[in-house]
């Protein structure tokens, strides 16, 4: 009788720590998001690109998205980020944009 061989072990799979698991799922997300077209919210009065960046990693891309905010979302985004001016002038903005008023 020939004697076998021994089987080399099988490596056990590696868990991932829950933090691992968070990073790509953040990573996926991100993802998502730079891949979605947006439109160019610099457009609405009182949002630059540094705000256009804060309402985006909100999930808001599109003018639509601004116009449709709201009130408990506005006074969000105006504690977490400070907003200079009055944001609601903003969402009125983008309201007017959705409709064809834009001036």
């Amino acid at each position: 009788m020939k004697a076998e061989a021994p089987q080399p072990a099988k490596k056990a799979k590696k868990k991932e720590a829950p933090a691992e698991t968070a990073a790509k799922a953040a990573a996926t997300e991100a993802a998502k998001a730079s891949e979605k077209k947006g439109d160019d919210l610099t457009k609405i009065k009182g949002i630059g690109k540094a705000y256009q960046e804060k309402l985006n990693s909100e999930g808001i891309y599109t003018y639509e998205d601004v116009a449709n905010m709201n009130d408990e979302q506005i006074a969000m985004m105006e504690e977490k980020y400070s907003f200079k001016g009055d944001f609601r002038e903003s969402v009125a903005d983008a309201k007017n944009i959705v409709n064809g008023k834009e001036a």
